[in-house]
């Protein structure tokens, strides 16, 4: 509180009125000559400088009525409150509204001039930003301290500048936000454009768009926190982080979506496989009237040309990207563990259940982007370099673990193409390969279904192979992205969670399960799980395909 100087002598109510004309030549000076030391087009510091000026005259005005002097750079909400303190309490009401028009001239004429500026002089968001930071940490508290003063004094407040002020505010944060977004998303485009999927493979080391896109998500979320406990500029930040992430997972999307299409069957030449094969196949017909035998021929060179051609074209398509599915798989990761700490910094805020919610839908579609890219990695490369150790996958008559071969294999692909990868990343890696050697397992039980007649050892081989599995997983951190309760009540690939996927290990655990104890019970609930993790077609299938081995 200020300690008013009851001794000074009071100051006249018509000393505190307001020559508008003269009021105005003292803007345009103060602005002039801030815009002369510039020496350029007035950036948002060289409009900062001009608007305290202004401010110190008005503190100047209250301080020493008529005397107004924009050079008073000491004046500030104190010095005048001293100076009115005494009239504020032998004339309360006369002299709070002379205080509240002076006040509102001021105002009125700093709205003017801002808007002035942002129409003439078009500043960049990061200049607005800086008019924003003047308003709501300098200016406005300043205003605040001394209408709580001059109502300690007088007993009665004034609340007419706020509606100026609100407004002012208002157009700041309306331009920033609109500036904000329409720049952000240039340059997010421009990062995305710049880097087309055919070029990312020849970037040295790891995916150098995914730098330039942290740059700009993390300058979005400074100005969050700088402003997130500023009422409406805080929600105005939020907007603009949120755009901005949705705009870098639309372009990434964009970039990622032609690897995760199959490549087209080819037919003489042609990609489509409708009009043109139908044409194709026509011609043929026509050949096959003329001459039975040279038609069987062609028709023999032409399955063959076309099987030589479908392989060369999907190794063409899968082959060359194995360095570049790697690089988007660790963009997208690198992009979830930002949405993270963002989420991190919300803790705590005001509306940070709102924030939580929307950063933690985003961290969960870079994850499930990282999950699509390693997945396509062990489909497309891992299964093509061993393809005989897993088709081989067999189940002997002792105990020991049918997938010791396949999965070593897996950890030196992982360690070589994921060196240096998010462990997000490694982690998705890691689960990918489980989730593909334990379909392949799974195809080999429901194909030959062994005899546990002819191997009594079978569940203790079983339990061999899960707990091989699950070493694995826990060796890259893929465990922590399972969830058994996501098991229960959700089909495969969808989890209690952003990060959370059904445990892909559980259908050699039901197998397991079935062949220790086949009671009818057992075969039900054991059943149920398996549909609900495999799918029920190929679920039920497994489970007849236990029982089969349970009866031999």
């Amino acid at each position: 509180s200020i300690i008013p100087d009851l001794s000074a002598a009071p100051i006249a109510v018509d000393k505190l009125e307001v020559d508008s004309a003269e009021l105005d030549r003292k803007f345009e000076s103060w602005f002039q000559s801030v815009a002369k030391e510039s020496g350029t087009r007035m950036d948002g510091k060289t409009m900062c400088s001009g608007l305290a000026l202004a401010t110190q005259g008005l503190w100047a005005t209250l301080s020493v009525p008529g005397e107004v002097n924009h050079k008073a750079t000491k004046e500030g909400p104190e010095s005048a409150l001293l100076a009115l303190a005494q009239s504020l309490q032998q004339q309360p009401k006369a002299m709070c509204n002379a205080i509240e028009g002076v006040i509102g001239e001021y105002l009125a004429r700093l709205q003017l001039h801002v808007t002035r500026w942002l129409s003439e002089c078009e500043p960049i968001a990061e200049e607005v930003a800086d008019v924003v930071d003047w308003l709501l940490k300098e200016t406005r508290p300043a205003l605040e301290r001394f209408e709580l003063g001059a109502a300690e004094v007088a007993e009665r407040r004034f609340w007419h500048w706020r509606s100026t002020a609100d407004a002012l505010e208002c157009a700041l944060l309306r331009e920033w936000e609109s500036r904000s977004c329409d720049e952000i998303s240039r340059q997010i485009e421009a990062v995305y454009t710049a880097a087309p999927q055919a070029s990312v493979e020849h970037l040295p080391g790891e995916n150098a768009r995914v730098h330039l896109a942290l740059g700009i998500l993390k300058s979005a979320l400074r100005q969050w926190c700088a402003w997130k406990t500023l009422g409406t500029a805080g929600d105005r930040a939020t907007s603009v982080l949120i755009a901005a992430l949705n705009t870098v997972l639309r372009s990434y999307r964009r970039i990622v979506q032609p690897w995760l299409v199959p490549p087209q069957p080819h037919v003489g030449g042609v990609d489509c496989p409708g009009r043109a094969k139908e044409g194709w196949q026509q011609t043929l017909h026509t050949l096959h009237k003329v001459q039975h035998k040279v038609q069987h021929r062609a028709s023999s060179l032409t399955r063959i040309v076309n099987k030589k051609d479908d392989q060369e074209r999907h190794k063409a398509h899968a082959t060359p990207m194995l360095r570049c599915l790697v690089m988007v798989a660790v963009e997208a990761a690198r992009l979830a563990e930002f949405c993270q700490e963002a989420i991190e910094k919300t803790i705590g805020h005001a509306s940070s259940s709102v924030c939580t919610t929307v950063f933690t839908a985003f961290a969960g579609a870079f994850d499930r982007e990282t999950a699509s890219l390693c997945e396509l990695v062990f489909d497309r490369h891992f299964a093509a370099e061993h393809h005989d150790q897993l088709k081989g996958l067999k189940f002997g008559k002792d105990d020991s673990t049918s997938i010791t071969t396949v999965l070593t294999a897996a950890t030196a692909f992982i360690e070589r193409s994921f060196a240096g990868a998010p462990r997000l990343c490694v982690a998705h890696a890691g689960d990918a390969a489980v989730r593909l050697v334990v379909q392949r397992w799974v195809k080999q039980f429901r194909r030959c279904p062994p005899k546990l007649s002819a191997n009594p050892q079978l569940p203790r081989a079983v339990a061999a192979d899960e707990g091989a599995l699950r070493g694995f997983a826990r060796r890259f951190g893929s465990d922590d992205l399972w969830s058994s309760a996501a098991v229960d009540s959700a089909p495969r690939g969808v989890g209690c969670g952003s990060r959370s996927k059904a445990d892909p290990v559980v259908p050699l655990t039901e197998v397991r399960t079935l062949l220790t104890d086949p009671s009818q019970e057992l075969k039900e609930t054991a059943a149920s799980r398996l549909m609900a993790v495999l799918g029920e077609d190929h679920g039920r299938a497994l489970a007849k395909a236990v029982q089969l081995s349970a009866m031999h």
